[in-house]
């Protein structure tokens, strides 16, 4: 085997933010609508999350193809990015509701707007 084969491989799923602003605004609506479903242990909605989902109904076939094992440790990580056009734009509409967690950034990190999970789930 050469430096480069691995015995496992790990999956990553990446979704546009404006999937994230819709799981939120899911969640809010749901809550808000029917209180008495939302309400589970600890108060933490029920959901799915499609990686999850992905991971649980392609690591099978994944594994079966690159005679692999699935490890979520291994070195090895096949990534799926999805993408959506108007993602960008529909994100814009987070800096009229919150222009102190979305705003302009100057940073080295940082240059232009921030969409990101960690800022949307703030």
């Amino acid at each position: 085997a050469s430096e480069n084969d691995y015995d496992s491989f790990n999956l990553a799923m990446t979704l546009p933010i404006s999937y994230q602003m819709r799981a939120h605004a899911l969640a809010y609506y749901v809550k808000k609508n029917y209180p008495e479903v939302a309400h589970t242990h600890n108060n933490i909605f029920p959901w799915v999350n499609i990686k999850d989902v992905y991971k649980a109904t392609m690591a099978p076939t994944i594994a079966k193809t690159v005679k692999r094992m699935l490890k979520f440790n291994s070195e090895l990580t096949i990534n799926v990015k999805l993408t959506y056009s108007n993602d960008e734009l529909e994100c814009f509409k987070l800096l009229e509701l919150c222009p102190d967690v979305f705003g302009q950034r100057n940073t080295k990190k940082f240059r232009g707007f921030l969409f990101s999970k960690k800022s949307v789930d703030e």
